[in-house]
């Protein structure tokens, strides 16, 4: 796409809003700050700022301090793992710090008024919880996806039944269930069935604080090279390997091309690509770098091998930058092939992608069909301001209920 906004030009992200705030009062339940842009990669605090916006009176129930005896005892119980199974043990979230979560949130929610309770990566801070405030759980996936997509060998036997058993009362204990994904909704209805849960889909949307006007993006390819843009930490479960593939393809079909890493460093060199191993988005060094990146970018290229959702996609959106990726956990909620971008086959080789990419850039009406699509699906769907509104009437109807 051609650089044609300026910082200065940008405007808070759209969505459709509500007409006034909910007199409702609502109560965030988690172990953590919640308002800490480090902690879950944004998310939380990017759905604290949505409920802020819904709600006329939000108030976090945390963080809660570990006891050093709990500290002491999940200590130990890794290195007995560690040394006899040569496996780990996941904390915090063993099942005495989450009963102790559950004991001091408890005690601060009978002394605060709240209608609702919204716990955000919470669920262990949710399975031990005893209150009759209604709870809504959000997340992009539960443990036993986690475990079964994710590498779960690392961990003990006895600490992936800990587990599964948190999550289960955490599903029990919440009465309705927000998921990033289908993927990750579907999942949990029919794996958690004996719960019963409430499970409903509310796509995530870009953790960007500001971004461009629609009327300042061209949504044309420039001139030059085709410039990729991978961003992510794990550059193998990323799709690294077949990114690389792809660009020298793309390079042995005469095209020129130019790739940039954002937020890894590649185990590997290569003459066309640029690595930026970190960028702080919540510095405003950082967040005009990467807004110049996705300007500046014709793809966002990351063909994950394991993903919850990809909040990057969502930002591409912003920008009105294609994606191009896999179906692959729970992408194909925000990347639609054909319309954002393209979502292939998770099976699907390199060339796959370089004939995708190879077919938009020498069609500039398609391009720009895939562009402005991705700018107005994100406008729909994929920010935090749809979101929030679509949260409150989720909430409402719950209290309502």
């Amino acid at each position: 796409m051609s650089e044609s906004a300026n910082e200065s030009d940008h405007e808070r992200a759209p969505g459709r809003r509500s007409a006034g705030k909910s007199p409702l009062r609502v109560g965030i339940v988690s172990s953590r700050d919640v308002k800490d842009p480090g902690q879950w990669s944004g998310i939380t605090a990017f759905i604290v700022s949505a409920l802020e916006d819904e709600f006329e009176h939000v108030t976090p129930l945390g963080p809660v301090a570990r006891p050093g005896i709990l500290k002491l005892y999940a200590w130990l119980m890794h290195v007995f793992f560690r040394l006899t199974q040569r496996r780990g043990y996941l904390s915090p979230g063993d099942r005495f710090t989450v009963r102790y979560w559950g004991y001091v949130l408890g005690r601060r929610l009978r002394k605060t008024a709240v209608d609702v309770i919204v716990a955000p990566a919470a669920a262990g801070e949710v399975a031990f919880l005893q209150t009759d405030t209604p709870i809504c759980y959000i997340s992009d996936a539960s443990f036993t996806i986690l475990y079964e997509t994710y590498s779960g060998a690392y961990l003990s036997p006895f600490s992936e039944r800990e587990q599964r058993v948190i999550e289960r009362r955490c599903i029990a204990n919440s009465n309705l269930q927000i998921f990033a994904s289908d993927w990750a909704a579907d999942f949990v209805r029919e794996s958690l069935s004996s719960e019963k849960p409430n499970a409903h889909v509310l796509p995530f949307g870009a953790n960007l604080k500001r971004v461009p006007a629609a009327a300042d993006l061209t949504f044309r390819r420039s001139e030059g090279p085709i410039r990729l843009l991978f961003v992510g930490v794990d550059w193998a479960r990323k799709g690294g390997v077949i990114v690389l593939e792809t660009l020298d393809l793309l390079k042995n079909d005469g095209y020129e091309v130019e790739l940039t890493v954002v937020g890894c460093t590649p185990p590997v060199s290569h003459d066309d690509m640029t690595v930026i191993p970190f960028v702080d988005k919540n510095s405003s060094d950082g967040a005009n770098r990467m807004s110049s990146l996705l300007l500046s970018s014709d793809f966002m290229f990351v063909p994950s091998r394991a993903e919850c959702y990809g909040i990057v996609f969502a930002e591409a959106g912003a920008y009105g930058l294609p994606s191009v990726s896999c179906d692959s956990g729970g992408i194909s909620t925000v990347v639609k092939n054909d319309q954002n971008g393209y979502l292939l086959r998770h099976d699907a080789p390199a060339s796959s992608y370089a004939k995708v990419m190879a077919m938009a850039v020498d069609d500039p009406d398609t391009y720009q069909r895939l562009s402005r699509t991705a700018r107005a699906l994100y406008e729909a769907e994929y920010n935090w301001q749809v979101f929030g509104s679509r949260l409150r009437v989720l909430l409402e109807g719950l209290i309502a209920n």
